[in-house]
Order: structure tokens, then sequence, then C-alpha cells
């Protein structure tokens, strides 16, 4: 008799442990039915009464089976604590400390697992970071409107950024990814550790394109805007080193390029912004370009030299050596200024170190004879001198730049005269 009730408590255990096993397949959470739990924990208390009264033959008999169903009730133990108060109901039980299914609230949880809650928090914020990138790149490089270029990495972030958080974020996707880890043989203890690195790596991936990727492309931006520029296509010119200052806003280099497709426009103010961009970054191309935009509109009520001169001054350190043609025009410009200042023997000086690296320039220009010529009719010391720097203010000067054709009337005038004395 004692026998048969042992069978039939052991059946019992069997089915309250297949049916728990069966919910936890089915609900979408770990979250376990209370009435079920309890079931199961008295099933397990009856097991345990009825092997009480059974001989000891018996017991031994039995002894490997319950192990087996035990270590299955333990192995829920999380869920069972996720899901009810084991405390509360040993209020009303009160059972013994033998009885340890009444208290498997206490059972540690394995160290490789404590954390998950921890690597869950964590996936979820890379993966929202990630998703703003995204988002900061996607309006980058869409801004100025779609190309091939900024269509294709906008796709390609976009669709790894989606696949993140489609699979971290909704029950298919979390499926899918269960189904690759359990194909690669991975524990599932490690799961919530792989998650949190995958996110972590789009994260430093996206981080590390938005970082280093953004510029580069916005390199090659410049580099098509120069070609453009070269061949005379402006408009394409300008759209390309927007492109570029979109991508990477601290490129001075792009400032000034722009400044100067401006310039050619005919759109100084725009212009004048650019180049102040392009200072602010320290990129000496620069600084003489804004400073001549200031010498052309000095006026009696705004003393535009002065800015002038305190930029070329900024600006001479900041001169590359193997540049001498920067050079040529920093000292050309800043002896222009000082013309306008009525300092003409501060002028003559720097206009004279400008026509020596100017002869030593394959491009020859004439602007810094014109120049040297107007500082000497002022001081009105060599007569002689100042008429060869007329000659050569009409011989070297382009009617292409505004600057050098604005001077080539004045020397055909001063040369008129001359020979009419």
């Amino acid at each position: 008799m004692a026998k048969n009730q042992l069978d039939q408590a052991i059946q019992k255990y069997i089915d309250s442990l297949d049916a728990l096993e069966k919910a936890l397949k089915e609900v979408d959470s770990p979250k376990l039915s209370s009435e079920q739990i309890l079931d199961t924990l008295i099933a397990r208390h009856a097991v345990q009464v009825a092997i009480d009264k059974s001989n000891p033959l018996d017991r031994k008999i039995l002894l490997k089976n319950l192990n087996r169903l035990d270590n299955r009730l333990r192995k829920l133990f999380k869920s069972i604590n996720y899901s009810t108060y084991l405390a509360k109901w040993r209020t009303y039980l009160n059972p013994s400390e033998e009885a340890w299914w009444w208290f498997l609230d206490s059972l540690a949880i394995p160290w490789s697992e404590r954390y998950d809650w921890l690597w869950s928090f964590l996936s979820l914020v890379f993966l929202v970071a990630s998703v703003s990138l995204a988002v900061d790149v996607s309006s980058q490089f869409l801004s100025g409107g779609p190309d091939f270029v900024g269509t294709l990495a906008v796709i390609i972030q976009s669709v790894l950024t989606l696949l993140a958080g489609g699979g971290a974020l909704t029950k298919s996707g979390q499926d899918v990814i269960e189904r690759v880890l359990s194909s690669l043989k991975l524990p599932k203890h490690w799961w919530h550790e792989v998650s949190f690195l995958f996110s972590l790596l789009l994260f430093l991936g996206l981080l590390s394109f938005h970082q280093m990727g953004l510029p580069l492309i916005a390199n090659k931006y410049n580099y098509f805007a120069e070609q453009a520029y070269i061949k005379g296509q402006l408009a394409s010119a300008e759209n390309n080193f927007n492109r570029a200052l979109q991508l990477n806003p601290d490129y001075p280099e792009a400032n000034y390029n722009l400044g100067r497709v401006y310039e050619v426009l005919q759109q100084d103010d725009r212009a004048a912004a650019e180049y102040q961009l392009a200072v602010k970054g320290e990129y000496y191309k620069a600084y003489h370009r804004l400073a001549r935009l200031y010498i052309l509109k000095n006026n009696k009520d705004t003393d535009n030299y002065s800015k002038a001169v305190a930029l070329l001054t900024e600006g001479r350190s900041k001169e590359a050596q193997d540049d001498e043609e920067i050079t040529y025009y920093n000292r050309t410009y800043m002896g222009w200024a000082r013309l306008g200042q009525k300092r003409y023997s501060e002028a003559q000086p720097l206009l004279i170190e400008a026509n020596d690296i100017n002869s030593k320039l394959i491009n020859q220009q004439g602007l810094a004879h014109c120049l040297l010529a107007q500082v000497l009719d002022e001081q009105r010391k060599d007569e002689q001198l100042a008429i060869q720097m007329w000659e050569l203010c009409v011989a070297k000067s382009n009617q292409t730049k505004p600057d050098e054709d604005m001077w080539i009337g004045v020397a055909r005038q001063r040369l008129q005269r001359m020979e009419e004395k």
C-alpha cells in the first residue's frame, strides 16, 4: 500500500514538473503561474511524506530517479523566484529546513548569470547610442541632397543598426538571435554577454565611422570639388565643398576652398565668412585671402588696414616653409596695408622681399611690382626705379586677376604722364 502511494506521489511530481517546463517554453516571459508552482512544491512534499512511510528497500530503488527529478526542479529556481514569493508561503506552512524545495529562493545564482540584467541594460544603452549615431550620420549625408556615396553609406549603417535593434528589441529578432547562438553551440548562460558584445561592437564601429570615416569621405569630396574648381565648374565645386563641410565641420581647408569659389562668384561677404572659419582653424593659406578682402573694403569709417596687418602678422607664424607663393602673398598684402596707412618706410622692404620671392616662382606675378612703384612714387626718392617697377607691373600683371588689372590701369597712366614730361 505504501509503495503504491509513493509511486502515485512520484508520478504527480513528474506531471507537475512537465507542466512547469512546458509553461516556461510557451510563455513570452520567464514568469510562471503561482498555482502551478504551488502544485509542484506540494507534489514534492507529498513525495517526501510517502518516502518517510515507505520501507528502506523502496527508498533505495527510487533514490536515483528522485535525484534526477529534483535536479529538474532546481533548474527552475530562477523562474520560480521571479514568479512568486516563497518566503510568504513559508510563513503559512512553516516547513522544516530539510524541506529544501520551500527554500529555492536561497539557492545561489551562478556568477555567469548574476549580471544578466546589467548586460541587457548595457546592450540597450549601446543600441540607443548606435541609433543616435546612425541618425546623425544620415542627416549629415543627406542634408545636401542624396548622392551615390552618401546613399550607400546611409544604407549600410542603417541596415546594421536596424538588424541589431530589431534583434534585441523584438520577439522575432530575439528568436533569430537565439537560433544563431544555439547553432554556434554557445552555452545559454553566455547569451546575454554575447548580445552585449555585439551591441558594443556595433556602437564602436559606428563611432569609429563617425569620427574617422566621415573625415576621410570629406577629404574625397574636397578633392572632387577642387577638380571641379580647376575646370571652372563652380556649381559642382560649391556643392562638393559644402558636402565636405557637412561631413566634417572642422575642416578649414574646405572653408578656404569654398571662400575661393565665393570670391570668383563675387560674393565677398560669404567668402569672408568662410575665410574667417579657415583662420579659426589656423589654415595658413586663408590669412592673406581674408586680409585682401579687408584691404579692398577699407574706408574712412573703418580701418580695415589695421585688421589686415594684424591678420597677416598672425599668418606669418603659420606659413609653410615650402610654400613660397603664400609667403609672397603675405608680404605683398602686408606691404599694401602699410601703403594704405601711408607708412611707406615699412611698406618698401616688405614689397622688395615679395619681389625677391616672386623672382623664384614659376608663375611670376605683377602685384608687388605695382605696389612698390606706388610706394616709390609717394616717397619721391627714386624715379627711375619707380618707372622700372611700373613697367614690370604692366608686363607681369594679369588682367584676369582683379587686383592686378586695377593696378595695370594706374601703371599705364603713370607711365604716360612720365612720357609727356
